[in-house]
């Protein structure tokens, strides 16, 4: 052997040194770095309180450069480490065992599966991943309200009620990295994670900010119990025209519900509320879709919608050319004679003043305008096509005027 070992110096001569520290490198000496461990249970953070240590081991010690940087690293709520986060850093770690302490971020989504893993960067290595964690931070710790503080609630049998969380100082509902779990009777009910809840069950509802394990049955995580209760609602409610529903100008038609004493009503045209029509029936002459909207001391119900047409003498030819949808009961609506209206097959199209196209319809009512006009400085101008299938095609303007 020492023969053997002056031959290998003689003939690698002055490189002799270099030879011997390769030895010594490759003499099965490894780095190695141990799988992060931690004493907490859940990382329930707040802002009153926020501090978590992380330990790790690291070995041979010497092996680690003195410009080594120990990288905490933590994974995503299902533990994958794809879309990781370095939470906590040191370049001035030389020992071991060590520690790195993080904080939760505030803006943080939490969840029940979060791992950490340790990196350093001289040598370039990683650390077996830990075992995981709930992690949390709670972002909302003031007490929150549903339905507007109440303790109770009623909706009628056959509909529904919303519950929703309540507005206070700091809302719940603006954070957006908080969901929520609703409760009915103390069972979680299932896909209610909103921050309403429609409810057509009578019962006891609560709902809670979704904080996983670090959840607690604290007011700063839970509203206040709602007692839900049914009551009996109305029999569907329809209406009906005593004169059918062609009417014509001058000729007025009485639309009318069911009569109750204890029943309040509010009479629609085209959506829109009819200012003073609150009784059970309503007389009119003009053109449109119309509905009663009836209510009792706890419930509200809508009628049927009935559609009116103005039907003029089947010799009349005038198609107006200024109306006035003020709602004065005159000329408010574009009444063309009956061989134009609905079951004709006529086509109408109404264009604005720079040809932007405002109704197309082979079933006209005579009920246009249905939104409401805007004047601006100017009464507007309108343009009309008539296409008939057994005439010739009418074209006109129409004023509209205050």
């Amino acid at each position: 052997m020492l023969k053997t070992m002056r031959e290998i110096t003689k003939l690698f001569c002055g490189t002799q040194f270099v030879f011997i520290v390769l030895i010594l490198t490759n003499s099965g000496i490894s780095q190695t770095i141990s799988k992060p461990t931690f004493a907490f249970t859940f990382a329930c953070a707040s802002s009153n309180f926020n501090t978590y240590p992380v330990n790790f081991n690291f070995s041979p010690a010497t092996a680690f450069a003195s410009g080594n940087i120990f990288y905490l690293q933590l994974s995503d709520a299902l533990g994958n480490f794809t879309n990781l986060t370095e939470v906590a850093n040191s370049s001035t770690i030389t020992t071991s065992p060590a520690q790195l302490t993080f904080l939760v971020p505030t803006n943080f989504i939490g969840g029940e599966g979060y791992k950490f893993r340790i990196r350093s960067t001289s040598p370039a290595l990683l650390s077996p991943e830990s075992n995981v964690v709930p992690i949390y931070y709670q972002t909302f710790i003031n007490n929150f309200y549903i339905n507007n503080k109440q303790p109770t609630a009623i909706f009628c049998s056959g509909s529904s009620i919303t519950l929703s969380i309540d507005d206070p100082t700091a809302p719940p509902t603006t954070l957006t990295n908080l969901s929520y779990r609703w409760y009915k009777n103390n069972v979680v009910i299932a896909g209610a994670i909103a921050t309403s809840l429609s409810i057509n069950t009578a019962g006891t509802y609560y709902v809670e900010i979704n904080y996983g394990s670090c959840t607690t049955s604290s007011s700063i995580t839970r509203s206040q119990d709602v007692v839900v209760t049914s009551v009996a609602g109305f029999q569907p409610v329809s209406i009906s025209s005593s004169l059918g529903t062609n009417i014509g100008l001058g000729n007025p038609t009485t639309l009318s519900t069911v009569q109750n004493s204890t029943y309040a009503y509010q009479w629609f045209k085209n959506g829109i509320l009819i200012v003073g029509a609150t009784n059970f029936n309503f007389i009119t002459d003009l053109a449109g879709e119309y509905y009663v909207s009836v209510s009792n001391i706890n419930c509200t119900v809508q009628s049927n919608k009935i559609v009116l047409v103005n039907v003029l003498n089947s010799s009349a030819t005038v198609i107006p050319n200024v109306i006035s949808p003020n709602n004065d009961g005159i000329n408010d609506s574009w009444v063309i004679p009956v061989q134009y209206i609905s079951g004709s097959n006529t086509e109408i199209v109404i264009t604005d003043a720079v040809g932007k196209e405002v109704l197309k319809t082979k079933n006209y009512n005579n009920d246009w305008p249905t939104t409401t006009i805007d004047y601006k400085s100017v009464n507007p101008v309108y343009y009309y096509v008539i296409t008939p299938t057994t005439s010739d095609i009418k074209k006109g303007t129409i004023t509209v005027i205050k």
